[in-house]
């Protein structure tokens, strides 16, 4: 056990320990991300057992409470106490602790003492430990159809029926304590190929019953048998506070361990100085046993906050050269007013504001069969529609605009910003910088809008260059950064407080990158109509150089593909169906 306290100790400090030496005793104590657990006897209905508790019971083990199992649901697992103390009856020995037939389960099910909330195997188990006040599990039955159980008269009728339906059998409790192991966790050593330096402890607490996420890990033990791959480029760190004291000794005394790289050990962490970073980042794992290749699935969780991205735009806005704001025009290829009169008059809609994009926030849109809102795309009024700048993205971190990309989002590069600063970061792709790399979304009154990163959308919330953290926090509030989606060959180490720093390891390790987008993020229309060009019918007689260019070389995303279910023929967008009129009878 106190090898395991030695191996603990440098990846989780005392947190976690139930008994240390006299020097362990005064190590300090430090923040850490392993799992709470207790050291009281009966923490194993509690699920908290820290893990010398758990070694030293002789009597409690996880055990298949499931009496029957069907593809309907998994089978249940539960902690339960099921082996008699040295001494005991050896008749109630017997009882407790032999192997039952399906029946014979049945027929003896598990117990619980109400007022200890223990769980017993049998009351065989329940009788040797002195505890005789017990009450039976309940017996759950689930059939894919409505069966009544209730006018059969022994188990070997109920397990008869069961079998004949594929029914599941559980013994079950309202409290029971849980032991099942999902699938996404890693339960053996040297999964990943990269545990060194074999040690039996350490293999023999991983693979035991015992059970407290560490991570993607069954336990931490797990975790020290599959340690992370490490990067030449990121060298191991101690304490840089020049300054002595307890965590800088600690760090130098205590054993150096991979589970917190970068740092030599947890009180090496306490002690050094990282430099700040835009983007609170915190990290969840999970292990993908289908993926061959790279089964280590690492999302990185992004919070930015007023604090963080202020200074950017201020360091920003100091620069001598910032990118120049193109003219509205330079993108857009028609005469604006002119397509909406034209499709007002086609198909009687409106339109958001005189002025178009400048003010369709502030509409009335409860009054409009079209949307005015930010971020409508294939809903959006004709005005909005045509001189939104919106694009579509892939998946790819950091994402490329593309033309046949699976998600959606504003990139705001034209009149809609003003000011030169917000513009510039907007259209960054600084790879040093995790704010001007991220999509986010964000929402307001109902609704969703991405943006290609935080800046794109503070400029196209403020109404001035002046920007106070009181304000910008408000809005941030409201704002969800995507997921980087970091899929590994190797467990990495997760303890990196600079995201960039943790996006450099990663790649230096031969992981990939991914996004994960919002929940509210729009799929881009990618559907092809039967017409998408102009005249491809040979019917339009009136040429008109702006309904071309709305035809053919507007997005599909900016406006629906209209369906004629007399001809069975679907446009493009209306300015298509404007272009290729039904002939006229004669």
């Amino acid at each position: 056990m106190s090898q395991l306290t030695t191996m603990y100790i440098p990846v989780c400090g005392t947190m976690g320990t139930c008994s240390l030496n006299s020097e362990q005793d005064t190590l300090p104590h430090v923040f850490s991300q392993c799992p709470d657990c207790s050291c009281e006897p009966d923490c194993f209905f509690r699920n908290k057992c820290c893990y010398e508790m758990f070694f030293k019971s002789k009597y409690v083990h996880c055990r298949d409470v499931t009496v029957r199992s069907s593809i309907i649901k998994n089978k249940i697992f539960s902690f339960v106490v099921d082996t008699c103390p040295p001494h005991s009856d050896k008749e109630l020995v017997e009882k407790c602790e032999k192997t039952r037939n399906t029946v014979e389960l049945m027929r003896n099910p598990p117990v619980v003492n109400l007022r200890t909330q223990i769980s017993y195997w049998n009351q065989f188990c329940a009788f040797c430990h002195g505890v005789n006040s017990t009450v039976d599990w309940n017996l759950s039955i689930e059939c894919f159809e409505k069966i009544d159980f209730n006018y059969l008269s022994s188990h070997e009728d109920i397990l008869a029926v069961a079998d004949r339906k594929n029914c599941s059998i559980d013994h079950l409790y309202t409290f029971y304590s849980a032991c099942s192991i999902p699938e996404s966790i890693v339960t053996t050593c040297n999964v990943s190929g990269t545990w060194v330096e074999f040690d039996l402890d350490i293999k023999k607490a991983c693979e035991s019953d015992y059970y407290l996420k560490y991570e993607h890990f069954k336990n931490v033990f797990c975790a020290m048998c599959n340690p992370p791959i490490l990067s030449e480029s990121v060298p191991v760190k101690v304490c840089n506070h020049y300054q002595e004291d307890e965590f800088e000794r600690a760090c130098l005394d205590q054993p150096a361990t991979a589970l917190r790289y970068p740092y030599r050990n947890i009180y090496c962490s306490a002690c050094v100085l990282t430099p700040s970073s835009p983007g609170l980042i915190y990290y969840t794992s999970s292990y993908l046993r289908d993926k061959q290749h790279y089964p280590f699935e690492n999302r990185m969780h992004t919070l930015f906050v007023a604090e963080d991205i202020l200074p950017v735009i201020e360091a920003e806005r100091k620069k001598l050269t910032t990118k120049k704001i193109p003219d509205p025009d330079d993108r857009i290829n028609y005469d604006v007013s002119k397509l909406v009169n034209i499709s007002g008059a086609a198909f009687a809609e409106k339109t958001c504001s005189s002025n178009f994009v400048h003010l369709y926030e502030d509409h009335d849109i409860e009054s409009n069969s079209c949307s005015c809102h930010v971020g409508c795309t294939t809903s959006c009024c004709d005005d909005v529609a045509l001189t939104q700048p919106i694009s579509c993205i892939n998946n790819a971190f950091p994402p490329s605009t593309v033309s046949s990309g699976r998600y959606m989002y504003y990139v705001l590069n034209r009149d809609d910003i003003t000011d030169k600063t917000l513009y510039s970061l907007c259209n960054a792709q600084n790879t040093d910088d995790i704010s001007q790399l991220l999509p986010v979304t964000h929402y307001s009154q109902g609704s969703a809008a991405s943006y290609r990163n935080v800046y794109c959308l503070i400029a196209k919330q403020q109404t001035s260059s002046l920007v106070s953290i009181e304000k910008l926090n408000n809005l941030l509030i409201f704002t969800t950064p995507w997921v980087a989606i970091i899929s590994c060959p190797k467990s990495v180490a997760l303890n990196m407080l600079d995201p960039i720093e943790f996006l450099q390891y990663t790649a230096d390790v031969n992981c990939t990158k991914s996004l994960y987008p919002s929940n509210d993020s729009i799929v881009c229309n990618t559907e092809n109509a039967d017409i998408n060009k102009c005249n491809q019918t040979g019917t339009w007689r009136s040429f008109d150089a702006d309904i071309l260019e709305a035809c053919e070389q507007s997005e599909k995303y900016r406006f629906p593909i209209l369906y004629d279910n007399a001809l069975n023929v679907s446009y493009k967008n209306k300015f298509c169906k404007i272009c290729n009129p039904h002939p006229l009878p004669y």
